[in-house]
């Protein structure tokens, strides 16, 4: 009896997500142009910054200095005349570092060489410092050139995209899963069909399971299609085990839609609905390591992004992606996964029994 029930409820739901066609291929497509735009905007990459420098030696070896950075590719160098101009440039933000190069560098005379960098943006200006050093360190150091071995393992090229990719992927799969879950039942208030539910024989958890399937289907189709453009579309190599890499999926839209159910019984009309959902997701994103390192954060903060299933989700993925990691490596991600959406599925199924809706 209970088993008619579920199946006539999750059918209605899916009755009611694709009744207007027109949502069938934004459901699809919207993820996946998002994967495209954003994992190619948001690159950790600098590429031809702009680099003032003022050459007040003149001789071969500040040449051979300055070709050495035009052929890093990550600066495009202009020649200025002093260092004044250099000052003037950063205030128009024309350059992002300016070098001075003084009378006797190369002789040994005067080895105070000057570096101006724009700390108005200071993952730019942290970034061309680094690569200006490396470029030092190369060749222009004091001491003879050192003969660097590195090897750079999971990411040989450090492309930012394979960094990128599977947070991109993550951010998706919470925004649609957890929205949608919360417009889903608080559309039901507004209506007033919500009430007409509640006087059925059926019971809470019917009633969420009804609820929570057919976005558990559509999230799972989405993150095949977006997983997909990640390995075909990016050239992300796959390491690990789709059959963990499919548990790991599952989890996370429970804790999603955990979420986004949460979200439907404490608000009442749509739009509470979709104004704490868009609070909570750039919480959830920019505390879980998506694009701020955990360890460069401050100790609450990090203690709560330890309370956040993106965190979890992330590490798991970046590590079956790039270092072939399975259940063994990952349990401690799973469990924190599990335990996350069980709880608070618990609890929203709680209110619904106490008719908080």
């Amino acid at each position: 009896m209970a088993s008619g029930r579920v199946r006539a409820s999750i059918a209605k739901e899916f009755s009611l997500l694709f009744r207007d066609k027109r949502l069938l291929a934004p459901i699809i497509i919207v993820p996946v142009v998002q994967v495209v735009i954003l994992s190619y905007g948001a690159t950790l990459e600098m590429k031809r910054a702009g680099a003032g420098v003022c050459d007040m030696d003149m001789t071969s070896e500040t040449r051979r200095l300055i070709s050495a950075m035009e052929a890093t590719g990550y600066f495009k160098v202009k020649l200025v005349s002093s260092p004044e101009n250099l000052t003037e440039m950063l205030d128009r933000r024309e350059i992002t570092i300016g070098i001075v190069i003084p009378h006797g560098f190369t002789s040994g005379r005067n080895r105070d060489l000057q570096v101006m960098v724009d700390g108005s943006n200071t993952s730019l200006g942290q970034t061309a410092l680094f690569y200006f050093m490396g470029v030092m360190l190369k060749g222009f150091t004091q001491t003879a050139p050192i003969d660097d071995r590195v090897r750079i393992l999971y990411n040989p090229c450090l492309k930012s995209s394979w960094f990128m990719v599977p947070g991109v992927v993550a951010l998706v799969l919470l925004v649609f899963t957890m929205l949608l879950t919360a417009i889903a039942v608080v559309k039901e208030k507004e209506q007033g069909t919500l009430e007409q539910v509640i006087v059925t024989p059926i019971r809470p958890w019917e009633f969420v399971l009804s609820k929570t399937l057919p976005f558990i289907i559509v999230g799972a189709v989405q993150v095949s299609v977006v997983l997909a453009v990640a390995v075909l579309w990016f050239r992300i190599p796959f390491r690990g085990s789709l059959l963990v890499l499919a548990c790991f999926a599952i989890l996370m839209l429970m804790s999603t839609l955990s979420l986004g159910l949460f979200i439907s019984v404490i608000t009442r009309t749509q739009k509470q609905a979709m104004m704490t959902a868009y609070f909570i997701a750039p919480v959830l994103v920019m505390l879980s390591g998506f694009i701020i390192p955990l360890e460069n954060m401050p100790k609450p903060s990090q203690a709560i992004a330890m309370l956040n299933p993106i965190t979890y989700f992330l590490i798991a993925l970046r590590a079956m992606f790039l270092k072939g990691w399975g259940f063994r490596e990952l349990w401690p991600q799973a469990l924190a996964l599990f335990a996350y959406g069980a709880v608070l599925l618990s609890v929203s199924t709680w209110l619904v029994r106490r008719r908080v809706l």
